[in-house]
């Protein structure tokens, strides 16, 4: 369980047992409790935290982050809507094989997706927003693609990022 929250943490026993596959993690949660940091989200539910684990104050905005395919934080949480807003859960529900889109993070929630495709030495970076990015978050959302794709394809000679979708304009 501890290593369940130093990975997911704060984490309700419903995360725990989606992101370990174990059952019996409320019984284990409550037993540590005493140790731990606990918690109650909005809709009630006690999380449990390591008490030594960074907690930013909620009003810190989240730094944009470009997500693998099966990136832990999309996989470990049994109530996704912490990170995949309401209105994009059908946009963004998982398909064949458990695969769903590359997540496009801004402010801790998923507003899009990305996907990157390498012809001969062009490796180019598509990056397609649920919603209207305001200016400051699309120039966030390309520094960042940026440096991902530098570092995906460091041997291409050309890399260069395309917007895609009705909300790209």
């Amino acid at each position: 369980m501890l290593r369940g929250l130093s990975a997911i943490g704060p984490a309700s026993a419903a995360d725990l047992r989606c992101w370990s596959g174990l059952s019996g993690c409320k019984a284990a949660l409550e037993g540590l409790a005493p140790g731990l940091m606990v918690f109650r989200d909005e809709q009630g539910r006690t999380l449990y935290d390591l008490p030594d684990a960074p907690r930013p104050r909620a009003d810190t905005p989240a730094p944009v982050r470009l997500l693998p395919e099966y990136d832990n934080c999309l996989l470990s949480h049994e109530d996704r809507t912490r990170i995949v807003p309401a209105a994009h859960a059908r946009r963004f529900a998982m398909g064949p094989n458990g695969r769903r889109p590359r997540a496009l993070l801004v402010d801790g929630f998923v507003r899009g997706c990305w996907n990157v495709a390498v012809e001969g030495d062009e490796a180019v970076m598509t990056i397609e927003p649920f919603e209207r990015l305001a200016a400051g978050e699309r120039a966030a959302v390309e520094g960042e693609a940026q440096a991902l794709l530098a570092f995906l394809e460091p041997l291409a000679t050309r890399q260069a990022l395309r917007w895609a979708g009705s909300a790209s304009r």
